[in-house]
């Protein structure tokens, strides 16, 4: 997955191999609180999005979990009001158009999530970004709505994730009532890059996986056809599919993902068959575990995925310059100028890629 809080730091992308054999980590906590999170009115974007469902120019753009929460009392402890709009200030005097995010916490009502959701697209639009939004977190970490915490019933080197009973039928209780409440609330903000049934979901039972994966896209774009939905995953591989046979079963699914890290490229055919089909691919989460300038070895992985034909490429553990560690960071493969001396070159080198 993405960055982790702070009792998974250094456990990112590549740190964490299941019996398929992909990469895997983990993410974030929530708490309860009204009000906007430090989020401003502000004038309205210089120019409008451009429609997430139409084939875009090549973009870049980062993953920050927790950044709708940010300022509220108890969800990310030592954040601050102001820390989301600095977020997306840096962003866009980098040139980056795409924020990943996870919507969901076990500590507030679904519609509290709705709500906040909005504040932040809102301030996103402003700063002419556009927005992934995962909707539950494979790994137990309270990204989930609440009543799903008897779900995360199975442990990997002590990391709760989703057991097989979510995705045999638990599903269609709390997460699927998130789901209708946050979708519906929400799809009329034209910067929504796409919905994504969770990030890096996955189960044994292949039968039991597809149906979820089906009937949840399914539902996603009945309940917004303007804009796109993602699969959110590492790679089919990840649940022990083919991309034929995963993607090819998925006829909602507009944007086909791939979390690669520290150079991994085995999930180029996932790229491949996208294209091939007619979808979009995108690189939604990479990291490099490295404390050096890895501005080079970042540029090398985006120019080779967007030379396969990817569409978006966006890096793990975003916190702008300047800004403190609040605890929601990611020591070893975040894009910080806490831990990592390389925070310039990296905004430079995307600067770059947003130019071309």
């Amino acid at each position: 997955m993405a960055t982790g809080r702070r009792w998974l730091t250094g456990l990112g992308i590549g740190a964490m191999v299941l019996a398929v054999g992909v990469f895997l980590a983990v993410t974030a906590r929530g708490a309860a609180e009204p009000r906007g999170a430090g989020l401003s009115p502000g004038p309205s974007p210089p120019r409008p999005l451009a429609s997430p469902t139409a084939a875009p120019r090549f973009q870049v753009g980062v993953n920050i979990p927790d950044v709708m929460h940010y300022g509220y009392a108890a969800l990310v402890p030592r954040s601050t009001p102001g820390e989301a709009e600095a977020d997306l200030q840096a962003l866009q005097g980098m040139g980056a158009t795409i924020v990943r995010l996870y919507a969901a916490n076990d500590g507030i009502s679904d519609q509290e999530t709705a709500r906040r959701l909005g504040i932040f697209l809102d301030a996103a639009q402003r700063h002419n970004i556009s927005v992934i939004v995962s909707l539950v977190n494979y790994y137990g970490s309270h990204q989930n709505p609440p009543g799903m915490a008897p779900d995360y019933a199975l442990t990997w080197q002590g990391i709760p994730y989703l057991s097989h009973a979510f995705f045999a039928s638990d599903y269609r209780g709390a997460y699927l009532r998130f789901v209708r409440t946050v979708v519906t609330a929400n799809r009329g903000h034209p910067n929504i890059y796409a919905w994504e049934p969770g990030n890096e979901l996955a189960d044994s039972d292949k039968p039991a996986f597809l149906a979820f994966m089906r009937q949840t896209t399914d539902l996603l774009k009945t309940l917004d056809p303007r804009h796109a939905v993602a699969t959110g995953m590492i790679q089919a591989a990840q649940a022990g599919f083919t991309p034929a046979e995963l993607y090819g079963s998925l006829p909602s699914v507009d944007i086909v993902t791939v979390h690669p890290g520290n150079g991994y490229r085995g999930s180029v055919v996932d790229v491949d068959w996208a294209v091939a089909h007619g979808k979009r691919a995108i690189v939604e989460e990479t990291g490099i575990s490295a404390t050096d300038n890895r501005a080079a070895r970042f540029e090398t992985e985006l120019r080779y995925w967007r030379g396969q034909g990817a569409s978006a490429f966006l890096l793990d553990g975003f916190i702008a310059k300047g800004l403190p560690d609040d605890g929601s960071g990611d020591k070893q493969l975040g894009f910080d100028a806490i831990w990592h001396t390389d925070y310039d070159q990296v905004a430079a080198m995307l600067r770059r890629a947003a130019r071309a």
